[in-house]
């Protein structure tokens, strides 16, 4: 009998969900039941305003804590960022120092046709020379890149930064006016301007998709891409006699 009952309820519930996905009127009045029952819509934010903005208070503190724990990681991003781009800055400051060396090492040794050429306590043939130097001018490139991603990196990040104080600070204001107008709900048993109170409290939820733009932020893995070229004589001419 059980078992019977069972299927029955099965079959029941079977034939509504179809029902639902076939009948427009049918899935109206579902949906209407289900947002009364789950939503605080106008009519149950009059039913109970204290429950209401219990719930308000709760949402501004939720999105207090989401800023707060974003701006943390943005922060700590914003210094591992620095350190990494006052690195690359560094290497890049070495890198050029090394190419020009190789470069006018490379020019005197090859006018005065004197091979090997001693460079960096190194003999280097002509044809090894070339490629140090084309290395190094790749490693030269590569670190103008990574600084000048680092950078606009860095940019991004403070400015993320100042939105989240802003949101920061806006969200506390909002949250202190909600538990101010909770008491007086509280001992009023009533609520005004549900719109205007109601636009805020959305308002709030509406911070989730600022938090996700802020983890837009790209990394310099993400950025940079190392490109393999063939390098000719013409290339090399004037990599070797640019200024």
């Amino acid at each position: 009998m059980g078992k019977a009952i069972g299927v029955v309820v099965a079959l029941v519930l079977v034939a509504g969900v179809v029902f639902y996905f076939v009948s427009d009127p049918f899935k109206t009045k579902v949906d209407v039941r289900m947002e009364q029952a789950t939503k605080w819509t106008p009519e149950n934010i009059h039913k109970d305003p204290a429950g209401y903005m219990a719930f308000a208070v709760g949402q501004a503190d939720k999105t207090v804590e989401a800023l707060s724990a974003r701006r943390i990681g943005l922060s700590q991003q914003r210094s591992n960022n620095d350190k990494m781009l006052q690195k690359a800055s560094k290497d890049l400051d070495t890198a050029k120092k090394l190419f020009d060396q190789f470069r006018a090492a490379y020019k005197e040794a090859s006018a005065a046709n004197t091979w090997p050429k001693e460079v960096a306590g190194t003999q280097y043939q002509e044809a090894d020379l070339k490629k140090q130097i084309m290395s190094l001018k790749g490693k030269v490139d590569s670190l103008e890149q990574q600084t000048t991603q680092l950078a606009s990196i860095q940019k991004t990040i403070g400015t993320h930064l100042d939105q989240l104080d802003q949101k920061l600070t806006d969200t506390k204001t909002t949250k202190t006016d909600l538990a101010q107008k909770l008491e007086i709900v509280k001992a009023n048993k009533a609520i005004e301007n549900i719109d205007s109170l109601k636009s805020d409290v959305d308002a709030l939820a509406g911070v989730a998709d600022f938090l996700t733009q802020t983890e837009k932020t790209p990394s310099v893995d993400q950025l940079i891409q190392q490109q393999q070229s063939t390098v000719s004589d013409a290339d090399f001419n004037n990599i070797l006699n640019a200024k």
